[in-house]
């Protein structure tokens, strides 16, 4: 048991991003179709990325079929306060999703995906007015999902299955010495895998409407590695991370064979993330406060089918999950906004789609209390990302 546990971190972290952010932390881009609509797929996805957005419509899809592809982004924030300017230097980042579904039955299907449902950071480098906060930061979460479907009949489907989640987190910054001068870097290290769930519902009264629910748990990972501060040793150092379960609830609509438009609304606890304790074993424990906010995220998607062609809009909108009190460079949340757009190419075997996103958003952080008014200042966020997902139907 303890070789197959080394051996899946080994698997996984293979293919372990580096850092990423979207509302929160919570990364919802796993498909290229799903991405040009926003994200707006619960309740009509009808391909082998049903095993992320809603397992229980892998009921929809005939046969076996393989779908991967790769997220790419590229995120910068300028900060800027009292003539005081910084930018984060993060670099273009690839995060690779995979999806496998099969019938086994009319009744019983299955699935298993490769996906990174969370994950965030940002390297600001220690030249800030906030790098007693934070310097740099990453939290990477992948997910192995085992699935299966059951359609009851022609109207309403369930689903369900594990999420085995490794998650690796690293963070940086700059200590505080007596009378508040600046210390050596300290740095945390740590990583985790464990089991959560993922529930799921499709019901489609007819042809125009259908209605999908998805909840996946919320995963509580006892992050363990190692802290050091520079020039000492390394000491053995762990810590809690809860990272939150959501749900999302869509509604689809299609006045017509070729017109597809879904209404998504997401809700995301983050009320589980609250003050992060690490602990080296010295007696002198570390915290990190955090204390987020639960957060929503609305959105609206469009789909237009012209003879092989897909061609898709999307809008969403991310509440902000972090208080000024507590504001984080590290993360750099705020309320965003997200426009998206693709195109598919949809054959008899072999079907291609392509999207492309925007986000942006404008925080002013204001009378934050302690020594997180180190942070006030307004961060401007700009976001590029493109999305390329290829599937293949057997």
């Amino acid at each position: 048991m303890l070789k197959t546990n080394v051996l899946i971190r080994y698997v996984i972290a293979i293919l372990l991003p580096i850092q990423l952010f979207a509302g929160g932390f919570r990364l919802p881009n796993q498909d290229a179709l799903a991405t040009a609509r926003g994200n707006a797929y619960t309740a009509s996805v009808d391909t082998p990325a049903a095993v992320y957005y809603n397992p229980a419509a892998l009921s929809l899809v005939d046969g076996t079929e393989v779908s991967a592809g790769v997220y790419i982004i590229k995120q910068k924030i300028d900060f800027e306060n009292a003539g005081v300017n910084a930018s984060t230097d993060n670099s273009w980042e690839m995060i690779p999703h995979f999806y496998y579904k099969t019938s086994i039955s009319n009744s019983l299907s299955a699935g298993l995906g490769f996906y990174t449902p969370f994950g965030m950071g940002n390297i600001w480098g220690e030249n800030t007015p906030f790098a007693q906060i934070s310097t740099e930061a990453s939290i990477a979460n992948n997910t192995l999902s085992p699935v299966i479907a059951y359609k009851f009949n022609e109207c309403f489907s369930i689903g369900g299955g594990l999420t085995l989640n490794y998650i690796e987190s690293e963070l940086k910054f700059l200590t505080t010495l007596g009378g508040g001068a600046i210390g050596p870097e300290f740095k945390f290290k740590g990583d985790d895998l464990d089991l959560g769930y993922v529930f799921s519902l499709l019901f489609q009264p007819n042809e125009r409407h259908s209605f999908g629910l998805l909840y996946r748990s919320h995963v509580d990972h006892e992050l363990k590695g190692y802290s050091v501060v520079a020039g000492t040793p390394r000491l053995g150092t762990k810590g809690e991370l809860d990272v939150p379960d959501y749900i999302d609830i869509g509604y689809s609509y299609s006045p017509t064979p070729n017109w597809n438009i879904e209404f998504n609304i997401e809700w995301i606890n983050y009320d589980r993330i609250n003050t992060i304790v690490l602990d080296n074993g010295t007696g002198a424990l570390i915290p990190l406060p955090f204390n987020w906010e639960s957060q929503f995220i609305y959105i609206i998607g469009a789909s237009y089918y012209h003879d092989d062609y897909i061609f898709s809009i999307g809008y969403d909108f991310n509440e902000n999950a972090m208080p000024d009190t507590f504001y984080n460079p590290s993360v750099g949340d705020a309320d965003r906004n997200w426009l998206n757009f693709g195109v598919s190419k949809v054959n008899d075997g072999f079907d291609w789609h392509f999207a492309y996103q925007y986000g942006f958003s404008d925080r002013t952080v204001s009378n934050p209390g302690g020594a997180f008014a180190l942070t006030n200042g307004n961060y401007d966020a700009d976001i590029h990302a493109f999305v390329l997902s290829f599937d293949f139907k057997f």
